[in-house]
């Protein structure tokens, strides 16, 4: 992701989120990787399949 800052300098910005759906609280069944801009609300688990 590509930004400015508030001085007007061009930032760049790096990182992943591991979306885990777990069994029981304690066993994972299913992880997805996304992009850090994608929010917790748009990862449907169910579509992986």
């Amino acid at each position: 992701m590509m930004f400015n800052d508030s001085n007007g300098n061009r930032m760049t910005w790096c990182g992943y989120k591991l979306h885990i759906d777990m069994l029981d609280g304690d066993i994972p069944i299913i992880a997805h990787l996304t992009s850090a801009s994608v929010h917790v609300n748009q990862v449907e688990m169910s579509d992986i399949f």
